[in-house]
């Protein structure tokens, strides 16, 4: 009786699922003194208008093709050969929480002695198509937890001989706030990465750091649209491996999360 209980629950929620659709816009043009190649995602949702982060995604582009025209324009003026480039591309990094994450990189060149790449991510819910923060997935107080975790890594790779082929050559007393990383969902993990110069010179690149969700489920805010405690197949598991258990406290929040709340008590 537990496993049909069960079985309903998890079809009826994957059928309210609402995805989000992703597609792609390009801008390319190659002019005097400047090139871009630039692609942004556009989104659509059939619970959430999705108009106002498409118009934020345009208004990127426009800023820089405007911007790159202008580099080039200055370039000539100085008598530099070389031309300014922009390119920006963007990816879906897949998960298990429900959430899209979007990553999007963007190369500039000026005709400097290298090119800067920065990473900028979004992160939108699958059910709602409402845009994540990191206080819309987390408690207050994750953020602290979070930052001395990255530290403890940051030290003990300092400790590393210089001669390790792993070792990251961070600064030192680096400024470790989550505010200045950008955050994405990967696999089973949240990911924050940090830009050039931040944590390290550049010849370090853009550090990034992974922690697995067991480690920070229980950070996670009641409600919402925070990552899932249990994937389908580990609650499929759960009931499967436990005899003699009572199954109370369903509880569907609008349908999320497959249950709020799951509580196995043995009888």
């Amino acid at each position: 009786m537990i496993k049909k209980i069960l079985l309903f629950f998890i079809i009826f929620y994957n059928f309210l699922i609402a995805d989000i659709k992703l597609m792609a816009v390009r801008y390319k043009k190659t002019g005097n003194g400047f090139s871009y190649n630039i692609m942004i995602p556009r989104l659509e949702s059939d619970v959430q208008n999705m108009n106002e982060i498409n118009s934020s995604f345009q208004k990127i582009a426009k800023f820089e093709i405007d911007n790159i025209i202008k580099e080039g324009k200055e370039m000539k003026k100085l008598g530099i050969d070389s031309e300014a480039e922009t390119l920006i591309t963007f990816k879906s990094i897949k998960n298990n929480f429900n959430i899209l994450s979007i990553s999007m990189e963007k190369y500039i060149s000026t005709g400097g002695a290298h090119g800067i790449t920065t990473s900028s991510t979004f992160n939108f819910c699958q059910k709602t198509g409402q845009q994540l923060a990191f206080t819309d997935i987390f408690i207050p107080e994750a953020k602290i937890y979070f930052e001395n975790e990255i530290l403890k890594i940051i030290n003990e790779d300092l400790e590393k001989n210089e001669e390790d082929p792993e070792k990251i050559f961070y600064f030192e007393n680096p400024d470790i706030s989550l505010d200045n990383a950008v955050i994405y969902f990967e696999n089973d993990s949240i990911v924050f990465k940090y830009p050039h110069y931040i944590l390290a010179p550049y010849s370090s690149g853009m550090p990034t750091f992974r922690f697995n969700k067991k480690d920070w489920q229980l950070l996670i805010l009641p409600g919402g649209c925070p990552p899932s405690t249990f994937s389908v197949y580990e609650l499929n598991f759960q009931v499967r491996n436990v005899t003699g258990c009572t199954l109370i406290a369903i509880v569907a929040n609008q349908y999320s999360n497959v249950f709020e709340h799951l509580k196995l008590y043995s009888s």
